[in-house]
C-alpha cells in the first residue's frame, strides 16, 4: 500500500487481503502500476490517478499527498494504461493516443525527450490508427488497426519490434509495467504468442 496504493486514504496498514472499495467510482477501465494507478470514469471524458507523482504522472503539477487522486479531463477516452513513470490513454477519436508524466529517452511519444509533463500530450511516432495502447516500465507499445506493433523509446523513432522482424499479424498486446522490466508480448492472429524486451 505504498503512495496509498489501495485508494482508500483510511487504511494505512502495507497490505490489505479484503478487497477494499475505491470511493464510489464507476469505471470503464483500470490500470495498475509499480506506483500508481489511473482509471477511466463511466462518463468517458475522465481519468482518475492516484498513488505516486514524482514524475507528474497523476496529471497534476501540485504535491500529492499520498492516496490524494487526479482528474485529467481527456474526451472520448476508451482505455487507459500505466507505465513505471507514465500514463497513456487511447480515445475514441481517430485512434488518438495521449501521454504524461516523465519523458525520459522520449518515452512520452513525442519524438523528444524533455522533461516530465502533467498534460495529455500526442504520441506522434506512430503512424496510422491505433486500437489498443500498453504502457511497460520504462516503454509503450502500440497496435495499429493493420496488426502492426510500434513501441517506443528506441532512439528517436519507434521500431517494429519482434526479434528485428516487422510485426503485421498481432490482435493482441501485452507489457509489463514493473518499473525495472520492460517486457512485451503480442497475440498474432495464428494463436502464436511472441515477446520481446528484458526478460530477466
Amino acid at each position: 500500500n505504498d503512495y496509498r496504493l489501495l485508494g482508500d486514504q483510511r487504511f494505512r496498514e502495507a497490505y490489505s487481503a479484503t478487497p477494499l472499495q475505491v470511493s464510489a467510482l464507476r469505471v470503464r477501465d483500470i490500470s495498475l502500476g509499480a506506483e500508481h494507478t489511473c482509471v477511466v470514469l463511466g462518463s468517458a471524458d475522465t481519468v482518475k490517478c492516484w498513488g505516486s507523482n514524482g514524475s507528474k504522472q497523476l496529471g497534476t503539477m501540485l504535491d500529492v499527498t499520498p492516496g490524494d487522486s487526479n482528474d485529467i479531463l481527456i474526451s472520448g477516452v476508451s482505455h487507459v494504461t500505466v507505465g513505471g513513470e507514465h500514463t497513456c490513454a487511447l480515445t475514441q477519436v481517430q485512434g488518438i493516443v495521449k501521454c504524461w508524466g516523465g519523458n525520459e529517452l522520449n518515452l512520452l511519444g513525442t519524438g523528444t525527450s524533455g522533461a516530465s509533463t502533467p498534460y495529455p500530450t500526442n504520441v506522434t511516432v506512430v503512424p496510422g490508427h491505433i486500437v489498443d495502447v500498453r504502457a511497460a516500465g520504462l516503454a509503450t507499445c502500440a497496435l495499429t488497426e493493420l496488426g502492426k506493433v510500434y513501441c517506443w523509446p528506441f532512439d528517436t523513432q519507434p521500431v517494429h519490434l519482434v526479434s528485428g522482424e516487422i510485426l503485421e499479424d498481432a490482435v493482441q498486446l501485452a507489457t509489463s509495467s514493473e518499473q525495472a522490466f520492460n517486457l512485451g508480448c503480442a497475440l498474432r492472429k495464428t494463436g502464436q504468442v511472441v515477446c520481446w524486451g528484458s526478460g530477466y
